[in-house]
């Protein structure tokens, strides 16, 4: 092979196949062809030896065979290497240039002497000139299966070894979500279902999770690489078939009245019979088995699709929904099976979807049938409700502790010194434990607004605030992919509105995001509009408009439907669950409104919702008139090529009650800058032909302007700090933030008065900020907490934060410990053995009261999210709630907000 044209750090890794010298029923070493003339055969290296029969009559699965392979490179290129050798059937010996550099198993002439092991090994080697040899022993004295069946890979070391941790990074994550989806299902039956298919459905998950683990790259081996491989093998093929016994199990208890039980008795009964079939065969028997069991599994999942037909029609609960999970898993077995017949090569990813979409859908028929039974009678309606509730407090609390663990770990990981690769993965797995944890918080709320449980806060806000912290949460997606956002609100929109903000910044978070998602370049408007005042309820109306890809009218129909997508097949490009529109269509009727979209493929979509509040008419108009009383008199001239920015920015200064010209051509810009007095010029970065810096160079030119304070606009960070603070009085990014348009506008107009009220701030600011750090070593934290790697979680993000915290491992232990020692803040769980977190709460405020001393402020901290928890930590006396996942962030400001109380009350 002649790879001297191969540069492996820029044309990356290469597959060793095509035609190998090939030695059958011979195991020679590198010492056999020292002086020695071989007449070889020549065989594809990675063909089975079963498919080489046609050419080699004498080949069959059974035996040995050495392969060979000279390989010409460049060494003053690629001068260190690596071979990554995937587990062949069923043992092997690899020399590299005379070197034995590994071995997998013991490879012999007959089934006595030989040993089979399956091991993905990378082997880092130095070539010592410009042409490599390579020779590999395999033997085979078991399995159906013989010779490479995989490809060797030759490349950089890191290359090889990272393609071989996302494999296991892929297993690894699968296995995850279905150990985590068990654990759900058997809390399902445990709490209140008592259903056989939820039971069922447990332990399929469990099951087939051990049946992902031990195939290819097979990280079971590396777990536990003592495990025999007749054991081994054995257990991978049992946990198939098991699984496919108890999946059929379940279909019988979800539709017993569409199956025939003549097939299902079939399908059930050729899982048990291929099951003890390979407890007492021997393996090269039960490994032909696989093959006809893939093309079982298919005819069963047809007819699996049949019985769910047939559900449909009857109007099963949830019978859409496993249609949808058959197709799905139809769709993988076949692929599954055409990959094991060596047809196709399917991305280890295609799997990984495929499971998670059949789980995911399986779960939603489950969880659905689980609310229909505590609907089956009034009688029972109030208790439903009831154990709903429990279910839903209680899996949050389940699925939120071990997610706390992993979140708050990789936080802590994230701390400690890593190298690239380190951190990238744990990176990886930071953004997959958030994704997965916002998975989590929309199945939540929608199951809250399913039951009725969604409850909304109304309060008196400012509606322009909310919109500028949902814009500046958006704007680094935004600025990553050079997407301007820009919001266009009339100020006929009351600026304070009496509402719920955290359910309309939620609509809004997920309609901008998911304008964001199909938005590659150009804009994406927030418009704000009056739409009608009837009895003192204002209608307000949002557009969020972008300039993405569009929507098929077709495919309009797909939106705001649960868990449905515009693009639902298997290569879809974008991700998503399909509940954040469904969850903004439910919240904005809450909110006594509706939702919609326009839309034209290619051009763009416009999605928006109403919202029916009460004004705040008081705040509202003083608000305005303190904006117009700072401003008044002011000439402010503005420049910006983008149309529909140059009306938006002139609307809003001219409700400052600033006297606005605006210009979308720098040249008309420059002339009127020569013939007229402003009192400031704001400019935009990115212009026609030009930059806002140029022009502003050319401003200070002119002498009646030089003086002229300048604001520069930008949709994107510059990195040329120097030059703009040099021509510049203000710069910001866009949006741009009112508040912060208001503040520096404040500043820039009344320069002396501002900066000494901005020196006042910053001293007020830093002597807290010094109290603070005062304290961090005087602050006494007590973390109440049973489960340890919470403990480890919360005692190392408290740590990382400058404090000291001491554990008790439940609420009894909080109790005693709160004697002892004069805790300043406790984090009380509120699920603990012994003594829960509200329970301890009460004994030990009494303590307090008997021993008359000062009541410590107590924090609940929760994997339960729901309000009527918040209510009993409340009602107990404590003083806040932290969520888990623990958010280093939310633990701060907790700690300093209350530790600047304690200042206070000290002082």
């Amino acid at each position: 092979m002649d790879l001297q044209q191969w540069n492996f750090n820029n044309n990356g890794n290469i597959e060793l196949n095509g035609k190998w010298e090939f030695y059958w029923n011979k195991l020679l070493t590198p010492n056999n062809f020292i002086n020695t003339q071989k007449e070889p055969h020549y065989a594809e290296f990675k063909k089975l030896w079963n498919s080489l029969n046609v050419v080699f009559p004498e080949v069959n699965a059974f035996g040995s065979a050495t392969y060979r392979l000279n390989i010409k490179i460049d060494s003053t290129k690629n001068r260190t290497l690596a071979l990554g050798i995937p587990p062949l059937y069923t043992s092997y010996k690899i020399w590299i240039d005379g070197n034995e550099v590994g071995k997998s198993g013991t490879t012999a002439l007959s089934k006595k002497n030989y040993i089979p092991f399956w091991e993905r090994k990378t082997i880092p080697f130095t070539s010592n000139g410009n042409n490599i040899e390579i020779i590999i022993q395999i033997s085979n004295y078991d399995h159906s299966k013989g010779g490479p069946g995989y490809s060797l890979l030759l490349g950089n070391f890191s290359e090889i070894q990272r393609y071989k941790d996302q494999l296991i990074t892929f297993d690894m994550f699968l296995i995850g979500a279905l150990i985590m989806g068990g654990i759900y299902f058997l809390g399902l039956f445990k709490f209140g279902s008592n259903s056989n298919s939820v039971l069922y459905f447990a332990l399929f998950s469990f099951i087939f999770s051990y049946r992902i683990i031990s195939t290819e790259p097979y990280v079971i081996s590396e777990i536990f690489p003592n495990i025999p491989w007749y054991i081994f093998l054995r257990l991978e093929y049992i946990s198939l078939y098991l699984s496919t016994y108890i999946f059929f199990k379940f279909i019988e208890e979800l539709f017993p009245n569409e199956i025939n039980y003549l097939f299902l008795s079939i399908y059930k009964i050729t899982p048990l019979l291929t099951t003890a079939f390979t407890i007492f065969a021997p393996a090269f028997y039960f490994t032909q088995l696989i093959g006809s069991y893939l093309i079982f599994i298919i005819s069963g999942t047809l007819y699996l699709i049949y019985i769910t037909l047939k559900a449909v029609k009857n109007k099963r609960i949830g019978a859409v929904y496993t249609l949808y999970s058959f197709i799905t898993i139809g769709v993988i077995s076949i692929i599954n099976m055409f990959d094991y017949w060596g047809y196709y090569s399917s991305p280890k990813f295609i799997y990984i979807i495929g499971y998670i979409l059949f789980f995911f859908f399986q779960s939603l028929i489950l969880s659905y049938r689980f609310t229909a039974q505590y609907k089956e009678s009034t009688k029972q309606a109030e208790l439903a409700t009831l154990a709903k509730s429990d279910f839903l407090s209680t899996m949050s609390h389940e699925i939120r502790t071990p997610m706390n663990g992993v979140i708050g770990m990789t936080y802590l990981l994230q701390k400690t010194n890593l190298n690239k690769i380190q951190k990238e993965y744990v990176d990886i797995i930071n953004v997959s434990g958030e994704n997965l944890l916002t998975v989590i918080n929309d199945i939540l709320d929608f199951s809250k607004i399913e039951q009725g449980k969604m409850e909304l806060e109304n309060m008196s806000f400012d509606l322009r605030k909310i919109i500028d912290d949902t814009l500046t949460v958006l704007r680094i997606s935004a600025e990553k992919k050079e997407i301007e956002l820009i919001l266009d609100m009339d100020y006929n929109v009351p600026r304070y509105i009496i509402s719920d903000s955290v359910r309309i910044k939620q609509i809004l978070i997920n309609l901008i995001n998911n304008a964001l998602k199909f938005t590659s370049k150009g804009s994406i408007t927030t418009k704000v509009i009056l739409n009608s005042i009837i009895d003192n309820k204002h209608e307000i109306k949002f557009e969020i408009i972008d300039t993405g890809i569009g929507i098929p009218e077709n495919k309009l129909n797909r939106l705001f439907k649960t868990f449905s997508q515009v693009d639902s097949s298997t290569t879809r490009q974008y991700g998503g669950t399909g509940l954040g529109l469904a969850i903004s269509k439910k919240l904005s009727e809450l909110l006594g409104g509706e939702i919609g979209v326009r839309s034209t493929p290619n051009i763009g979509s416009t999605f928006y919702f109403t919202i029916k509040v009460n004004s705040d008419s008081e705040k509202s108009i003083l608000q305005k008139t303190k904006d117009q009383e700072k401003f008044k008199g002011k000439k402010t001239i503005i420049l910006d090529d983008n149309h529909v920015n140059l009306i938006i920015l002139s609307s809003q200064l001219k409700e400052f009650g600033i006297e606005v010209t605006s210009e979308s051509n720098h040249y008309n810009f420059i002339e009127k800058v020569k013939n007229n007095n402003y009192d400031l010029a704001i400019l935009d970065m990115k212009l026609n032909n030009t930059t806002g810096v140029e022009v502003a160079k050319e401003v200070k030119t002119i002498t009646k302007a030089v003086k002229m304070p300048m604001f520069l606009f930008s949709s994107v960070k510059t990195d040329n700090t120097d030059v703009i603070n040099t021509l510049f009085k203000s710069y910001s990014t866009k949006p741009v933030r009112e508040e912060k348009l208001i503040s520096e506008l404040h500043k820039i107009f009344n320069n002396n008065e501002s900066k000494l009220e901005l020196s006042t701030i910053n001293t007020k600011q830093k002597s807290v900020n010094n109290e603070i750090n005062y304290i961090n070593n005087d602050v006494n934290i007590l973390v109440a907490e049973d489960n340890i790697i919470n403990q480890k979680v919360a005692a190392g993000v408290i740590k990382n934060l400058g404090y000291k915290t001491d554990i008790a491992n439940d609420g009894l232990e909080a109790v005693e410990a709160c004697k002892v020692k004069d805790y300043d803040i406790v984090f009380m769980d509120l699920q603990m053995p012994n003594m829960g977190g509200i329970d301890a709460c009460k004994k030990i405020f009494e303590n307090c009261i008997i021993n008359s001393k000062p009541n410590p402020t107590i924090i609940a901290m929760s994997a339960n999210v729901f309000q009527e928890s918040r209510q009993m930590c409340e009602n107990v006396g404590m003083k806040g709630f932290v969520n888990k996942p623990i958010v280093a962030n939310e633990l701060n400001k907790c700690i300093k907000r209350w530790s600047v109380e304690l200042i206070q009350h000290q002082v």
